[in-house]
């Protein structure tokens, strides 16, 4: 009795199902009826057997092989010519039928044959080396969104960036860097609130200096990296040096009043570098020229138009001019940098800072006219 439970637990009485189709439900029951036996190592003969991948004689069986990959293959991975890599990893564990056995160990060598080939056209993919570009479309911000969702599936996390160029464009199917992609993908990343001077001539300029990356091409996962990272910092530079006041063009010449203060100023709060807004503000009000030298007239109109409504003092455009006159001595040392444009502020507010003191303390405060005592 003995022998044939034996002869049962090795697999030899493990006949095939009836034809059908093996699909992840059959499989599941399969996997459930052979888990029963009692000998773990013909677990796996058992089911192979009972789907006729392994045939009553030990053979491995390519068209079952197959259909036993279908199964088992990650319903949310997509890979080009699906149908033929399933057909080619089959036939690739032909080889198992070199040596031909009806052991338990039979089921192993033969599961472990197809699982292997799975694993490596999974690690393909995530490579990138199966990659597809999408079909010739312009990138746009939704066009990305929906890339990047789909790379993301992958289990190779360092292959991600490479999956999202290639999906793009931005990186063909040899590795090289794509130019035209390039200028097309900076502008679908470029800040939305963010407006340059000659804004399309500056993202050509940003993707034609990352064809540095292909002086050395490869096509693995860290090209995509590569690639990313130049487009990235490039643009990086260009919002620094908006950030830094060099891309702040003046407004056109207008006088400085109280509501066009207002208006610069909340663009200006906009920049991300918080200690280039004073800049930002005095070359849009054109306090700060181009060259970062201090507009004495325009520092007189900031002061008119900051000056506290409810005070009044004699000849109070004088005194502002004087003010402005004063701040003068900011263009001994020019600079074009974002602490220009607190140099500049600062002087302009402290000294008006003193008028207002003065008037407070009195000293502005000048005798009527000669008039008679009164007794």
């Amino acid at each position: 009795m003995e022998k044939v439970l034996q002869n049962k637990d090795d697999g030899n009485e493990m006949e095939p199902e009836k034809e059908t189709a093996i699909t992840p439900e059959t499989l599941k029951v399969v996997e459930e009826n052979c888990r029963k036996i009692t000998n773990e190592t013909c677990v796996k003969l058992c089911i192979m057997k009972k789907l006729g991948v392994i045939d009553e004689r030990g053979w491995y069986v390519e068209s079952k092989g197959t259909e036993f990959i279908k199964s088992i293959f990650p319903t949310d991975v997509i890979i080009d010519n699906q149908e033929s890599i399933f057909q080619q990893i089959a036939q690739t564990c032909n080889r198992v039928n070199k040596h031909v056995s009806n052991n338990c160990h039979r089921g192993e060598e033969v599961a472990k044959c197809l699982n292997e080939e799975m694993e490596k056209v999974l690690q393909n993919k995530d490579d990138g080396n199966e990659m597809e570009p999408e079909k010739e479309t312009a990138i746009t911000p939704e066009t990305l969104k929906v890339v990047e969702e789909n790379c993301r599936k992958i289990t190779n996390e360092t292959c991600v960036k490479l999956c999202i160029m290639k999906k793009l464009g931005v990186i063909d199917e040899r590795g090289w860097y794509v130019e035209s992609k390039g200028t097309e993908f900076i502008k679908s990343i470029f800040p939305t609130d963010v407006i340059i001077d000659n804004q399309e001539s500056i993202f050509q300029q940003i993707a034609q200096t990352c064809n540095r990356v292909n002086k050395h091409v490869s096509n693995n996962c860290h090209r995509g990296e590569e690639v990313a990272k130049c487009l990235n910092e490039e643009m990086e530079k260009v919002l620094q040096n908006k950030d830094d006041g060099n891309e702040m063009e003046p407004e056109k010449e207008t006088a400085i009043t109280p509501e066009t203060l207002k208006v610069v100023e909340e663009n200006c709060r906009k920049i991300t570098n918080e200690t280039c807004v004073k800049l930002c503000i005095m070359k849009k009000l054109g306090v700060i020229d181009e060259r970062g030298w201090y507009v004495e007239s325009k520092g007189t109109e900031f002061i008119k138009s900051i000056f506290p409504t409810d005070v009044i003092i004699d000849n109070q455009e004088s005194i502002f001019q004087q003010i402005a006159q004063t701040c003068n001595r900011v263009n001994k040392h020019v600079s074009n940098n974002c602490h220009r444009g607190e140099e500049v502020a600062k002087c302009l507010n402290e000294e008006m800072e003193k008028v207002l003191q003065n008037k407070d303390d009195g000293n502005e405060m000048e005798p009527e006219k000669e008039t008679a005592s009164v007794r």
